[in-house]
């Protein structure tokens, strides 16, 4: 019997995935093949796909059958990142496939979530934030991709333009004010990217719930 289940369409899929205790025997199995079996196991309540937190020292994130490019890309420029930005990233420890799926085991990055600590901030230590943020996405564009170049990368420009008509539509869905829904057309006219051939690494999920922060004396 395979460890992690399987679906059969993708509706199937988006509910299993959701299903935490359909997925914990895959998961015990992957934290006994690397070493953390009977670690305190936490699933992360936001995100579309399963990641845990194995008890402080290590994070595991789960890719369905479908997502095997997904996986791929992350877990190679996770590894490429290491070390070559001014904030630390969590470092790959083990990747690999059980039953179809695809996993990644990384290191957990020290300190609190910052979506938990965010109100507790002031405005001169959000503005701070910020600005390493800034810095840390400078420094992401500036490094050297070539050595990822056989990623199975998207095709950029016809993204940005299905984005680009669909923007005003996606947001009119989510319950967007008609007031700020006029306002997209000539927003994206005068600030959107203007078509490119560079490249560069890009990360499309820099949110609170995706950070992790610590509070220093100094």
């Amino acid at each position: 019997m395979p460890a992690l289940p399987q679906a059969g369409t993708p509706e199937q899929w988006d509910t299993l995935l959701a299903d935490d205790a359909a997925l914990r025997a895959g998961v015990e199995t992957l934290l006994q093949r690397h070493g953390h079996s009977g670690s305190a196991l936490h699933r992360y309540d936001s995100g579309s796909l399963p990641v845990y937190a194995v008890g402080t020292q290590a994070v595991l994130k789960l890719y369905p059958p479908r997502d095997a490019a997904h996986a791929a890309v992350e877990t190679q420029v996770l590894a490429w990142v290491d070390g070559r930005l001014p904030l630390r990233t969590p470092q790959p420890l083990a990747s690999g496939t059980q039953d179809g799926w695809h996993y990644l085991l990384m290191a957990q990055l020290p300190g609190q979530r910052l979506v938990e600590v965010w109100p507790e901030l002031d405005a001169r230590e959000r503005a701070s934030l910020c600005d390493r943020l800034g810095e840390t996405v400078a420094a992401l564009h500036a490094l050297d991709f070539r050595p990822l170049v056989d990623l199975p990368w998207p095709a950029w420009q016809p993204f940005m333009a299905a984005q680009r008509a669909s923007a005003v539509q996606r947001q009119r869905q989510r319950g967007l004010d008609a007031h700020w829904l006029a306002q997209i057309d000539a927003f994206l006219d005068a600030w959107a990217p203007l078509p490119s051939d560079a490249r560069v690494l890009l990360h499309t999920e820099i949110m609170r719930e995706h950070l992790m922060v610590e509070r220093r004396s100094d």
